[in-house]
Protein backbone atom coordinates (compact mmCIF):
# COMPACT_ATOMS: atom_id res chain seq x y z
CA UNK A 1 0.00 0.00 0.00
CA UNK A 2 3.23 2.30 0.24
CA UNK A 3 3.27 5.05 -2.74
CA UNK A 4 -0.26 5.67 -2.35
CA UNK A 5 -1.87 9.14 -2.02
CA UNK A 6 -5.46 9.60 0.17
CA UNK A 7 -7.11 12.49 -1.53
CA UNK A 8 -9.90 13.82 -0.06
CA UNK A 9 -13.39 15.97 -1.97
CA UNK A 10 -15.46 17.43 1.05
CA UNK A 11 -18.56 19.37 0.51
CA UNK A 12 -20.33 21.31 2.54
CA UNK A 13 -23.60 23.26 2.92
CA UNK A 14 -21.53 26.09 5.47
CA UNK A 15 -19.83 28.77 4.22
CA UNK A 16 -16.47 28.76 4.09
CA UNK A 17 -16.03 31.62 6.90
CA UNK A 18 -18.23 28.83 9.28
CA UNK A 19 -15.34 27.16 9.33
CA UNK A 20 -12.64 28.85 11.94
CA UNK A 21 -12.08 28.81 15.34
CA UNK A 22 -14.75 30.87 17.29
CA UNK A 23 -17.09 31.02 14.76
CA UNK A 24 -20.32 28.38 13.76
CA UNK A 25 -18.38 25.23 12.92
CA UNK A 26 -15.64 26.05 16.24
CA UNK A 27 -12.91 24.65 14.35
CA UNK A 28 -11.03 24.74 10.98
CA UNK A 29 -11.39 21.57 8.28
CA UNK A 30 -8.01 21.05 8.61
CA UNK A 31 -8.92 20.26 12.14
CA UNK A 32 -11.69 18.30 11.27
CA UNK A 33 -9.80 16.22 9.00
CA UNK A 34 -6.87 15.41 10.93
CA UNK A 35 -8.48 12.18 11.81
CA UNK A 36 -7.73 11.30 8.10
CA UNK A 37 -4.09 12.94 7.77
CA UNK A 38 -3.16 10.63 10.90
CA UNK A 39 -4.40 7.42 8.42
CA UNK A 40 -2.40 8.20 5.54
CA UNK A 41 0.39 8.75 7.54
CA UNK A 42 -0.44 5.38 9.64
CA UNK A 43 -0.21 3.64 6.41
CA UNK A 44 2.34 5.29 4.81
CA UNK A 45 0.28 7.02 1.82
CA UNK A 46 0.90 11.05 0.74
CA UNK A 47 -1.72 12.64 2.23
CA UNK A 48 -2.65 15.14 -0.67
CA UNK A 49 -4.31 18.33 0.07
CA UNK A 50 -8.41 18.13 0.01
CA UNK A 51 -10.58 19.23 -2.24
CA UNK A 52 -13.27 21.55 -0.37
CA UNK A 53 -16.37 22.86 -1.84
CA UNK A 54 -18.57 25.41 -0.49
CA UNK A 55 -22.17 25.28 -0.61
CA UNK A 56 -22.53 24.14 -4.20
CA UNK A 57 -25.81 24.82 -4.46
CA UNK A 58 -25.18 28.59 -4.21
CA UNK A 59 -22.53 28.79 -6.89
CA UNK A 60 -23.71 29.99 -10.42
CA UNK A 61 -23.15 27.90 -13.41
CA UNK A 62 -19.74 29.48 -14.46
CA UNK A 63 -18.39 29.03 -11.07
CA UNK A 64 -20.02 25.26 -11.02
CA UNK A 65 -18.01 24.84 -14.51
CA UNK A 66 -14.76 26.28 -12.90
CA UNK A 67 -15.35 23.98 -10.10
CA UNK A 68 -15.30 20.97 -11.82
CA UNK A 69 -12.23 21.90 -14.25
CA UNK A 70 -10.42 21.98 -10.90
CA UNK A 71 -11.75 19.07 -9.85
CA UNK A 72 -10.83 17.02 -12.81
CA UNK A 73 -7.07 18.80 -12.14
CA UNK A 74 -7.50 17.91 -8.94
CA UNK A 75 -8.24 14.19 -9.61
CA UNK A 76 -6.29 13.14 -12.73
CA UNK A 77 -3.10 15.62 -11.67
CA UNK A 78 -1.27 14.80 -8.30
CA UNK A 79 0.10 18.28 -6.55
CA UNK A 80 0.26 19.91 -10.39
CA UNK A 81 1.93 23.10 -11.29
CA UNK A 82 0.66 25.96 -12.77
CA UNK A 83 2.22 24.94 -15.84
CA UNK A 84 0.97 21.18 -15.08
CA UNK A 85 -2.65 22.72 -14.81
CA UNK A 86 -2.25 24.57 -18.39
CA UNK A 87 -0.99 21.37 -19.92
CA UNK A 88 -3.55 19.65 -18.82
CA UNK A 89 -6.22 21.38 -20.04
CA UNK A 90 -4.46 22.48 -23.21
CA UNK A 91 -4.41 18.91 -24.00
CA UNK A 92 -8.37 18.58 -22.97
CA UNK A 93 -8.94 21.41 -25.72
CA UNK A 94 -6.91 19.50 -27.94
CA UNK A 95 -9.00 16.19 -27.26
CA UNK A 96 -12.40 17.92 -27.66
CA UNK A 97 -10.98 19.24 -31.12
CA UNK A 98 -10.45 15.76 -32.19
CA UNK A 99 -13.64 14.09 -31.61
CA UNK A 100 -15.51 16.94 -33.21
CA UNK A 101 -13.83 16.71 -35.76
CA UNK A 102 -14.07 13.02 -36.40
CA UNK A 103 -17.60 13.42 -35.50
CA UNK A 104 -18.15 15.89 -38.15
CA UNK A 105 -16.29 13.76 -40.38
CA UNK A 106 -18.28 11.11 -39.55
CA UNK A 107 -21.79 12.82 -40.74
CA UNK A 108 -20.08 13.36 -43.66
CA UNK A 109 -19.22 9.85 -44.78
CA UNK A 110 -22.33 8.79 -43.40
CA UNK A 111 -24.31 11.52 -45.80
CA UNK A 112 -21.82 10.13 -48.78
CA UNK A 113 -22.62 6.87 -48.07
CA UNK A 114 -26.54 7.43 -48.02
CA UNK A 115 -26.11 9.36 -51.17
CA UNK A 116 -24.60 7.16 -52.87
CA UNK A 117 -26.40 3.93 -51.95
CA UNK A 118 -29.56 6.35 -52.90
CA UNK A 119 -27.84 6.73 -56.63
CA UNK A 120 -27.46 3.16 -56.88
CA UNK A 121 -30.91 1.98 -56.00
CA UNK A 122 -31.86 4.86 -58.88
CA UNK A 123 -29.71 3.95 -60.95
CA UNK A 124 -31.11 0.19 -60.31
CA UNK A 125 -34.56 1.34 -60.64
CA UNK A 126 -33.47 3.03 -64.21
CA UNK A 127 -32.20 -0.10 -65.53
CA UNK A 128 -35.18 -1.91 -65.14
CA UNK A 129 -37.12 1.24 -66.74
CA UNK A 130 -35.24 0.85 -69.42
CA UNK A 131 -35.21 -2.69 -69.39
CA UNK A 132 -38.86 -3.15 -69.87
CA UNK A 133 -39.63 -0.50 -72.56
CA UNK A 134 -37.16 -2.60 -74.43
Amino acid sequence: MKSKSLSLVINTGQPQKDFQPGKKSQFSLNEILRPYQVFANELGFDYLTPFIVYQFAYLNEQEQYHLLVDYLIHVELINPSFVDKGQYLLNKVKQTIELDAKIQLQAVVDTLEEQLTDYKDLREALDEVKDNEE
